[in-house]
């Protein structure tokens, strides 16, 4: 396979050797701000708001030096070893960036609930099991995952939610646009596939992480 033409610089991927990873989140990152998902499935900006210059040529450059990207002598930077790219995503994304998206637990009075809830109209996608169910139809989800650009008011009543810290349901703030990033149209209410697997992957569920590698193999491949 020839690695991919990089388009854009990536955001939040690890750092260089024996330095703190660059996975970090603007003070001021709002739900739907412009980011969008490469061909490699990583997260990127694709406005001057959330990267500075400065940081952007400094996770270029670490990344040429581990062997993530190659400069042609004639040409724009190509990806190299995608596949270990994606791996040190997912780790980092649970440790370094999810926490940062606020949280919230709710609960609702019907487990299946989520089969008929058109989300889309909230703004909202599917991470984690419920994202993993409608791509593999392999998993019967027990934790549900939101992300969420719209207002969660509007959300929660139209799906009789209530809040609960133990609760099965969890919305998270979306971290990139939310436009044209979708691993099929069928669905669409989803998020893009690198946040779903690494949702999984953070579970340390096995039926889960099986999930992970068969979202994998058909839209990361």
């Amino acid at each position: 396979r020839h690695p991919a033409e990089l388009r854009e610089p990536a955001l939040h991927l690890p750092g260089a050797a024996g330095r703190e990873p660059v996975f970090e989140q603007p003070e001021q990152v709002l739900p739907g701000q412009s980011l969008r998902t490469d061909r490699l499935g990583l997260l990127q900006p694709v406005g001057d708001e959330l990267l500075a210059l400065g940081t952007v040529g400094e996770v270029l450059a670490d990344l040429e030096r581990r062997g993530f990207l190659a400069q042609d002598a004639t040409g724009p930077r190509r990806w190299l070893a995608r596949e270990r790219l994606q791996e040190e995503w997912v780790v980092h994304y649970p440790i370094k960036l999810r926490p940062k998206l606020a949280a919230r637990r709710f609960t609702a009075a019907a487990t299946d609930w989520w089969r008929t809830a058109d989300v889309k109209q909230f703004q909202a996608c599917w991470g984690g099991e419920v994202a993993a169910a409608k791509l593999t139809d392999y998993l019967k989800p027990a934790c549900l995952c939101l992300y969420l650009a719209g207002p969660l008011d509007r959300l929660i009543l139209a799906n009789r939610l209530r809040p609960d810290p133990q609760g099965e349901i969890e919305i998270l703030d979306v971290f990139w646009n939310t436009t044209g990033v979708q691993p099929a149209p069928a669905n669409a209410d989803c998020a893009p596939p690198l946040v779903v697997i690494a949702d999984l992957m953070a579970s340390f569920d096995a039926r889960n992480m099986e999930a992970a590698g068969l979202i994998r193999e058909r839209y990361l491949a």
